[in-house]
């Protein structure tokens, strides 16, 4: 009874006392970009997939038109 009062206590301690924080640049972060360039890329493959064109996918994803024609190709 006594060790669960006690993690509790420390749990407390630790939350009130010890803040974890990151200093993360999510913008410049590679990983962020490749994971947001994956998921436009299957925004572009959907558009793609209900017969859009190439200026309206790059209107709703700010790609170029090149980025999207390469897009087309690799799912061909």
């Amino acid at each position: 009874s006594r060790l669960r009062n006690l993690t509790n206590i420390f749990h407390k301690t630790i939350e009130n006392n010890m803040p974890i924080t990151f200093d993360i640049d999510i913008e410049n972060d590679v990983l962020y970009k490749r994971g947001e360039m994956k998921e436009k890329k299957q925004v572009v493959i959907n558009l793609i997939n209900k017969k859009f064109d190439n200026v309206f996918i790059s209107e709703i994803t700010n790609l170029t038109i090149e980025e999207i024609e390469e897009i087309r190709k690799e799912i061909k």
